[in-house]
Parts: structure tokens; C-alpha cells; sequence
């Protein structure tokens, strides 16, 4: 396996293993806005998850649809942890495509989303990908320089690590 299938496999194991993002979108006054939510996919290019629209995140959205995510797991170990930073583009689910879209995500009923109901059903089409991999990752270039080296001290092993990001092309992922 090269380098760009460990990564894109890194991307999707990170996707499909958590069950919380964190949204950043930018309120009309400039200010950054990042808001944690829920997800359930749609393979590992999209996202979904139920928010009420009147939230600061929906109402954004609805005005600029361009947003940021990020997913990692907050578990890993030191220097063990991966993550993805995505761009991706976010609306409501059309009312028209609850049924389909809800059955895919094994979610609840749709009508949880429409009417009365005080939550919509979003979704983001997943358009870049960054991958963040730890120190120790096979395709970080100095896994094999550091890895058996100790350190006095939290804090300068902290100063000795070098986890990297790289970009992956979303384009080329099968689900």
C-alpha cells in the first residue's frame, strides 16, 4: 500500500469511526463560529446530522454554505492521534429527498425532520480533504528517526514531535 492509499484508508477510518464533528462556518459579521454535532454518513464523502435551523451554524449555512470540518479522536494516546480537516458544502436536506436520505443514514423517521418539528436534517458534500497523522504513522517522513528515542518529560517529547497534514484527493474515493 503507498503512502496516498494509507492516507485516503486513515481519512475513512477516522469518518467512519467517531460519531462527533465539529463544524466551523463564519457569522455574517466576520467572526468564526465552530459548533459540535452528531453525524451519522453516507459513505465517507457525506455527512449528515439534525439541527434546529434557527441555530447560529443553520442559519449561516443557509446564507454561505461553504464550511470547514474537523473529526478526530480524542482518545489517542499521545502522538497515536489522526484527524481529517474537510471543506465541504452544507444545506438542509431538501424535503423531497428525507425519505432516501434518511434510509440510507438508518435514521429515524422522517417526519422527525419536517413540518412542526424543531430540527431539519443538513448535510455537507465533503470537497478537501486534509489528514492529520501522528508522529508514528508508517507515511510520516520521520516515524523511523524518532520512534525508539525517549524523553525526559512530557513537554519535550511535545517539542520533539513532527505529526504532519497532508492533503488527499477526495475525488478518487470510492464511497
Amino acid at each position: 500500500m503507498g503512502a496516498d492509499d494509507a492516507l485516503v484508508n486513515a481519512a475513512m477510518r477516522v469518518i467512519g469511526a467517531n460519531h462527533y464533528l465539529t463544524i466551523g462556518t463564519v457569522d455574517p459579521d466576520g467572526t468564526p463560529r465552530l459548533s459540535p454535532v452528531r453525524y451519522g454518513r453516507i459513505g465517507h464523502r457525506r455527512l449528515c446530522w439534525g439541527s434546529m435551523p434557527s441555530a447560529r451554524h443553520s442559519l449561516t449555512i443557509a446564507a454561505r454554505p461553504e464550511i470547514r470540518i474537523v473529526i478526530f479522536d480524542s482518545h489517542a494516546e499521545d502522538f497515536q492521534g489522526e484527524g481529517v480537516f474537510l471543506a465541504a458544502t452544507a444545506a438542509e436536506v431538501a424535503p423531497d429527498d428525507l425519505e432516501r436520505v434518511c434510509s440510507l443514514l438508518g435514521s429515524p423517521d422522517p417526519e422527525t425532520f419536517r413540518g412542526d418539528s424543531a430540527f431539519r436534517l443538513y448535510q455537507a458534500c465533503i470537497t478537501a480533504c486534509d489528514v492529520h497523522i501522528g508522529r508514528f504513522h508508517p507515511v510520516c517522513s520521520d516515524a523511523a528517526s524518532t520512534s525508539g528515542k525517549r524523553y525526559s518529560s512530557p513537554t519535550s517529547r511535545a517539542t520533539h514531535a513532527s505529526s504532519e497534514t497532508r492533503r488527499i484527493t477526495v475525488s478518487s474515493w470510492t464511497t
